[in-house]
């Protein structure tokens, strides 16, 4: 999402994972969460554009957009392999940005290493993991049975079921609009 504050700044949103995993059944829904993520942030942050992983290579500069904002879902345990190109080949501008990312994954006992590794990336610390789901609805056969077998395993090791952090992501969200956007 590209949010226009005036006509010189503009802000980006990357949502990156549209592309990549649509067509695998039982990770649809994590890909629906991710875009619901980044329609609320482009809905709160007037001016803004989302930007999928499928137009990432097309983005040759990022000198016109003001703030910085970076979205990945966490699949078998990796960021976005276009994120991170992304990152690595903007990491010079991105150093004379404001620049803010967020995490949508469901293994909470990773939350750490995932903030650490976009951070890294993107020479930042304004990162959240924002939780996520797991739904094995879209599933099907041998994947439903296994997302069915992580589900009871979780419940049965009292760890918390997966959802997305509505609270930490309205404050992230605010965080954005009240930094400057120049």
């Amino acid at each position: 999402m590209v949010k226009l504050i005036n006509p010189q700044r503009y802000d980006i949103i990357l949502d990156t994972q549209r592309g990549i995993y649509e067509n695998i059944d039982c990770l649809r829904n994590q890909i629906r969460f991710h875009q619901k993520i980044a329609e609320q942030i482009f809905e709160k942050i007037e001016g803004s554009v989302v930007v999928d992983s499928k137009d990432l290579k097309a983005l040759k500069s990022i000198d016109e957009y003001g703030r910085v904002i970076v979205g990945t879902n966490i699949i078998m345990g990796a960021l976005n392999a276009n994120v991170k190109r992304f990152l690595r080949k903007h990491r010079k501008s991105l150093l004379h940005k404001a620049v803010f990312g967020y995490v949508l994954g469901s293994n909470y006992a990773c939350e750490q290493k995932y903030l650490d590794k976009l951070r890294k990336l993107m020479a930042s610390r304004d990162v959240v993991f924002l939780g996520g789901v797991i739904d094995p609805s879209q599933a099907k056969g041998f994947y439903r049975n296994i997302i069915n077998g992580v589900l009871i395993s979780m419940k049965e090791n009292n760890q918390p079921l997966p959802s997305i952090n509505y609270p930490k992501l309205e404050a992230f969200i605010a965080k954005i609009i009240g930094y400057p956007n120049d």
